[in-house]
């Protein structure tokens, strides 16, 4: 994998982190090399078994190739966008091709792939949100003239915000071309406002003043099939919810509305697609404490995280039937990717 540019920016490094992970978590070997400058890979902290870094220049000297000859297996897949060495890959899968005993089997010959398709390889949300599209096509096809409403709902951290970013973007690719969001997260309570309130709590609005606006003037006409147009949120609302808006609605939009705690009943019955992201306690505690992908972690904090967080929002899952109602379950548990659940999904939070 060339890592050529990565060092742009934080946020491209961190990228590039989170990949890296993933294929060695997929029991990958991973060799990192730079066409542009390998200082770069010095900076690098990996260790891993599954991985190998090449300082030297690319294409790879024959000192390198006799050292590691795996670079020149046909089942090695070589991902980089300089051309040079795209045409030194080539060159040698076209000698292999030569050498074969069948060279008309394209497994014969060494690949290579560009670093965005490496992307599109890694990222099975692709495939899951055009399924979903799908899913709102068949949906939306005989339905009356009103507005469509999809609820996206997880744990802490579950990457409900990025879903439903990424999903608007799908369907709007697919023909939807009044596509809308509606955050309630900080109408809502969340597990640790339900933590701070008591033991004995249940998800439910902050301000019943901020309820019955958001159901006077987006829900209730939603329903009866108006238009909604708002300019701005109004005074005394958190700063947050201001981000929705000027939020307009038409009997043919699509609307996604997201938050932690999404499937109660003030909520619940607007929805005609429900999505709820699923991950395990280990995972989530993961994140709440900012813990590196791959990285072993002792347990307590996950009992930690049962104890508190955990114990609300499965007892959230539990009171209002979560999983029976949603439409969809998507197993969020990597970083990079969201896939549909399948059968029994690892314990949840």
């Amino acid at each position: 994998m060339d890592m050529a540019k990565t060092s742009d920016s934080y946020q491209h490094q961190d990228e590039v982190t989170d990949v890296i992970w993933t294929l060695l978590g997929r029991g990958y070997k991973v060799y990192l090399f730079s066409t542009e400058n390998s200082d770069n890979l010095l900076q690098e902290d990996f260790s891993n078994p599954g991985l190998v870094i090449l300082t030297s220049e690319m294409p790879p000297a024959t000192a390198d190739l006799e050292s590691h000859p795996e670079l020149l297996d046909q089942a090695t897949l070589w991902f980089t966008d300089n051309p040079v060495l795209q045409r030194w890959v080539e060159e040698c899968g076209m000698r292999q091709m030569n050498l074969s005993e069948n060279p008309s089997a394209p497994e014969s010959a060494m690949r290579i792939a560009t670093l965005s398709e490496l992307g599109i390889l890694l990222d099975p949300t692709a495939i899951l949100l055009g399924d979903i599209v799908g899913v709102v096509d068949d949906f939306s096809r005989n339905r009356e003239k009103k507005p469509l409403v999809i609820g996206v709902g997880g744990p802490p951290l579950s990457g409900y915000q990025k879903f439903s970013l990424e999903l608007k973007s799908y369907l709007q690719d697919g023909g939807h071309d009044l596509v809308e969001l509606l955050e309630l997260t900080h109408l809502m309570t969340t597990t640790e406002g339900i933590l701070s309130s008591g033991a004995d709590s249940r998800p439910s609005w902050l301000n019943l003043e901020e309820e019955q606006w958001v159901s006077q003037h987006i829900f209730q006409p939603m329903r009866s099939g108006s238009q909604v147009y708002i300019d701005r949120a109004p005074e005394g609302f958190p700063e947050e919810f201001s981000n929705n808006f000027p939020l307009y609605i038409n009997r043919e939009a699509v609307l996604i509305v997201f938050a932690e705690l999404l499937f109660i009943p003030a909520v619940a019955e607007i929805l005609d697609i429900t999505v709820l992201l699923e991950v395990s306690p280990e995972e989530t505690t993961r994140r709440l404490y900012e813990i590196p992908t791959g990285e072993r972690f002792d347990p307590k904090f996950t009992k930690q995280y049962l104890k508190r967080e955990g114990r609300v929002y499965r007892q959230y899952l539990r009171d209002y039937r979560v999983e029976e109602q949603a439409t969809l379950r998507v197993n969020a548990n990597k970083d990079l990717a969201f896939i549909f659940s399948e059968g029994n999904p690892a314990p949840l939070n």
